[in-house]
């Protein structure tokens, strides 16, 4: 786990894209998820399995792959002292319709309990300020994330499969 931590944050500190290995960027994203999640102090199955379906979504992951990384990110994310740890490596290395969409991703984390606490809506515009994503799309994200019922399908059937599971 400190191993990882270090690897983060020694590729922070690499100038070329080349150097940073996709799985640093999606711990990195995941993270950000995480840190989202449970800044209104609880983090529900509702959030937990938007945020496993937008990782599948975002970064082509089966569901086992995505919950180790979920897993792993809420123990760094637990660890961290500052957003600029994940949110620098998000912008170095993430395009312009990558970024909007996790920040899209991030309201319908927000949006997956069905109200948004003030503290989720500071944290998702502190991070969008931090991997320059313009006020404008962010604000575009958040209204498509309201509105997007593809999101809350996603959701409402990962939360399903879920509970499935757990009965079984």
């Amino acid at each position: 786990m400190i191993k990882l931590l270090k690897q983060v944050f020694e590729d922070l500190g690499k100038s070329e894209a080349s150097a940073v290995d996709q799985k640093s960027i999606e711990l990195c994203s995941f993270s950000l998820m995480a840190i989202t999640a449970s800044s209104d102090s609880t983090f529900d199955e509702d959030e937990q399995a938007t945020i496993l379906a937008l990782g599948e979504r975002l970064f082509s992951l089966d569901k086992a792959t995505a919950q180790s990384i979920l897993d792993e990110a809420r123990q760094v994310a637990d660890i961290s002292t500052s957003l600029y740890e994940f949110t620098s490596l998000v912008h170095e290395h993430m395009s312009e319709p990558e970024k909007f969409q996790l920040v899209k991703g991030l309201w319908s984390i927000a949006y997956a309990d069905g109200r948004i606490d003030k503290y989720e809506e500071h944290i998702i515009r502190r991070i969008a300020e931090l991997i320059y994503l313009d006020h404008a799309r962010f604000t575009e994200a958040k209204f498509e994330a309201q509105n997007s019922s593809s999101w809350r399908l996603l959701s409402a059937i990962a939360v399903h499969e879920t509970k499935r599971q757990k009965i079984r």
